[in-house]
Order: structure tokens, then C-alpha cells, then sequence
């Protein structure tokens, strides 16, 4: 066993007693390990660990990715490096760390009338409401949406543009037991959403 590999099981034992998983990150530390292994490194250097963390045989191949892995190496580094003084700690701006996202699709008013159309066949009833209600308030940019029970009403706060509105159903008892189309669909059809 070689002096790395003895000094990354220890860290990962010491990580796992302090409550860590480490689920990914330990197979991914003994990974590199291995890879310093085969390749007769008997230390951590930036070099090595950048190499490693760039050569992946599966997963992604995009540079966030790789700087997640070094992220492994360069912590086990910080805890090697005042055992081990050769020990280098990788730089923290060696790979980029930036996420493309792909662009929203923004859907076209007609794209929602179908949506909902096709939400209002949904069963039971309150499903089909409360979709309808999801997607008819996307276009509408809605910063927040709550509902409760509120004593013998059901209550949405719905905050858009600056401007609360309190929409409000008397829920009778017959309502609680079952879920019902007519009154949870009447408060809509009435408050014009």
C-alpha cells in the first residue's frame, strides 16, 4: 500500500467518523489515488490533479464538471499538505466553474390554451383545477402562490405585478369529505382565471 493511498483512506475514515457520506466523493478520491498509482506519483501535484480531473472515461466532459472533481483532490490536498510539505493544493481558478443553461422555452398564448384544454380533462376534478391554475398563471409571471384553509374558506394569496389579490371559496362540509368539480371550478369561473 502505497504512502497516499494509506494517508486518503485515513482522511476518509476521519471524514465518515465526523458524519460524511462521502458517496461520490470517496470512490472519486480513491480514483485519483489510483491514477497517481499507475502513474508513480507518491504525492499530489496540481499537474497530476488537473490531469486526472480532465480525463474522465465516463460523465461529462464539460469543464464545470471537471472542476467538481478537482474540488475532491484539492480538499484532500489542503488536509495532506501539513503532513506531506510536497504536497501541492491545486488553485481554485485552474478550470472554470461556469454553467451554460439551456434558454427557456417560452410558450405562445395559443401553446397555453391547449395546455389547459387538455388539463381540464384530467381526473379527479381537483387535479384538472388545479393545473389549469398552474399553467394559466405561468404567462401571468406570478411571484408567489399560497393556499390554505382558512376556517370555512379556501384561500389563494396571489401575488403579481406588486399586487395582492385574496381569492376566497366558502368550502362546505360535504366539500371536505370528497373533492367536488362544481365549487373548487366555480371559484375560478367566478374570479375570472
Amino acid at each position: 500500500m502505497s504512502a497516499l493511498r494509506a494517508r486518503a483512506e485515513e482522511y476518509l475514515a476521519m471524514r465518515r467518523a465526523l458524519g460524511f457520506r462521502l458517496e461520490s466523493w470517496g470512490p472519486r478520491l480513491m480514483s485519483f489515488v489510483r491514477f497517481c498509482e499507475e502513474r508513480g506519483t507518491t504525492t499530489v501535484t496540481t499537474d497530476m490533479a488537473v490531469e486526472w480531473a480532465t480525463s474522465t472515461v465516463r460523465g461529462s466532459d464539460h469543464e464545470a464538471y471537471h472542476a467538481r472533481r478537482l474540488d475532491v483532490v484539492r480538499i484532500f490536498a489542503r488536509h495532506l499538505q501539513p503532513l506531506d510539505p510536497a504536497a501541492e493544493v491545486p488553485p481554485e481558478d485552474v478550470l472554470d466553474r461556469r454553467q451554460w443553461r439551456i434558454a427557456p422555452y417560452l410558450y405562445s398564448a395559443q401553446e397555453v390554451t391547449a395546455l389547459m384544454t387538455a388539463a381540464r380533462t384530467l381526473r379527479p376534478a381537483f387535479r384538472a383545477v388545479t393545473w389549469r391554475t398552474l399553467i394559466g398563471l405561468q404567462p401571468r409571471r406570478i411571484a408567489s402562490l399560497s393556499a390554505a384553509v382558512c376556517g370555512d374558506a379556501l384561500c389563494l394569496l396571489l401575488t403579481s405585478n406588486g399586487r395582492q389579490r385574496n381569492l376566497e371559496q366558502p368550502v362546505r362540509n360535504e366539500d371536505r369529505k370528497r373533492p367536488r368539480e362544481r365549487p373548487v371550478r366555480r371559484l375560478f369561473d367566478e374570479r375570472g382565471i
